[in-house]
């Protein structure tokens, strides 16, 4: 009697053991992290962050045969991306002269896209994390990113690391490099264009949504706005800068009350006036750096780029109209134009891209996701915030017609933030 009281005692242990949501948070936390600080899948070949999915996939499991319940819709959501992508997979290998491993490879990007996003919203449906967590660890990963990116950025400018070491590194370690160069006077460009996107627009969270973020130590958010900011510069991306201007302008005149706006106008006079002396070289090294970089009569790097984006466009459309309503599916590319011979289907134009692909009959399937999206953010009551959520998300998704943010875990977590933010407004809106 005694010993089969133990070995209840062991089993319901071990049951609550199971149930317990710490290992799978730990998990969760692991995955977002990893997912927004490191620029690749791996380190040295290991893949990291595929490693961290499997494992949070599988506690997921075990948590849902312990009886932890999952909502039916996406459950229902994940079954139906999952034979959009074998579909577009099949088209991909069957039609025209794109190679299996092509479609193979294109697929798993959007696989992965779903099912993070979905693994995401499965955790919060388990209780396993709730919004708040879930905002915290995408901000921390952010933060680590912008703390090793800006690190780098720093290291290359003061003339300790070369960019050509910078760039061998990355290439060595991630086997993933980034969009950058010298610009002038040892300013470098460096740029992952989705973390990039991201970490400018969480400078905007955290001022405009600051009670979402009060569980961050203030320490860190100050560092991160220094981070953040040298991101933001170090990337040179225009689309960047002028979503940044337009993010401090709102919060300027819609956030900041009569006092803190005159306020901060005052200190911004007295800096200019009192260092006008020594700012004089500063204004005219920023104007060249400036007109090298984004003026188009000087920078031939914009021209050529959009140059570039405007001859895929022409090339996508022909192929397009080749298979107007199924398109030529994953994997597949314009023959005649081709930007990188290990991953010819990659292109800038990424919504061009999808509807030679998937033509009309996939593309609404993925113009049905954004809808969800979307329909995550607005649904029930609203505030104002929910609108700027909304904006948000409606920019990176127009980012992608000329830079490739639509796939990736990185950008599902994104997309997912999105909601959690949202959900968090909609609740305290009820208290």
């Amino acid at each position: 009697m005694e010993n089969e009281f133990y070995l209840k005692k062991f089993d319901s242990e071990s049951d609550a053991k199971l149930r317990d949501p710490l290992h799978a948070k730990a998990f969760l936390a692991l995955l977002i992290i990893t997912s927004l600080t490191l620029p690749a899948t791996g380190i040295l070949g290991f893949p990291v962050k595929h490693l961290v999915f499997i494992l949070f996939l599988f506690v997921l499991l075990l948590k849902w045969m312990t009886g932890y319940k999952v909502e039916k819709s996406i459950i229902v959501l994940l079954i139906i991306s999952c034979i959009f992508g074998i579909f577009f997979i099949l088209t991909g290998a069957l039609y025209g002269f794109s190679y299996f491993r092509h479609s193979l490879m294109e697929s798993l990007q959007f696989l992965t896209t779903v099912a993070v996003g979905i693994s995401i919203l499965i955790a919060k449906s388990m209780r396993i994390a709730d919004d708040e967590e879930i905002i915290s660890y995408a901000f921390y990963g952010i933060f680590f990113y912008t703390i090793w990116k800006s690190t780098a950025g720093l290291l290359i400018s003061i003339g300790i690391v070369s960019f050509e070491s910078f760039y061998s590194f990355c290439r060595n370690v991630f086997d993933f490099v980034p969009v950058g160069n010298m610009v002038q006077r040892n300013l470098c460009r460096i740029s992952y264009m989705s973390a990039d996107f991201i970490a400018t627009t969480f400078l905007f969270f955290i001022s405009y949504f600051s009670s979402i973020f009060s569980g961050i130590p203030i320490l860190f958010k100050r560092i991160f706005y220094i981070t953040g900011i040298f991101c933001l510069v170090l990337s040179f991306s225009r689309i960047l800068f002028v979503l940044a201007a337009l993010f401090w302008i709102f919060i300027f005149f819609f956030k900041y009350s009569f006092k803190k706006r005159l306020v901060f106008v005052s200190f911004f006079l007295g800096v200019m006036i009192v260092g006008s002396y020594w700012a004089q070289d500063a204004f005219v090294w920023t104007k060249e750096i400036f007109e090298e970089r984004f003026v188009s009569s000087k920078s031939k790097y914009n021209r050529l780029n959009d140059e570039i984006r405007g001859e895929q466009t022409e090339a996508l459309i022909n192929e397009w109209q080749k298979a107007p309503i199924l398109g030529g599916g994953f994997g597949h590319y314009a023959k005649d134009y081709i930007r990188a011979q290990h991953i010819p289907f990659a292109y800038e134009v990424q919504w061009v891209g999808f509807l030679m692909k998937f033509g009309i009959f996939g593309i609404s399937f993925l113009i049905f996701l954004v809808f969800l999206l979307f329909y995550g953010i607005l649904k029930g009551k609203r505030s104002s915030g929910h609108y700027i959520l909304a904006s948000t998300l409606a920019f990176y998704i127009i980012g992608s017609f000329t830079n490739q943010y639509a796939f990736g875990s990185l950008s599902a977590i994104f997309y997912i933030i999105h909601i959690n933010i949202a959900s968090v407004l909609r609740s305290n809106m009820c208290t």
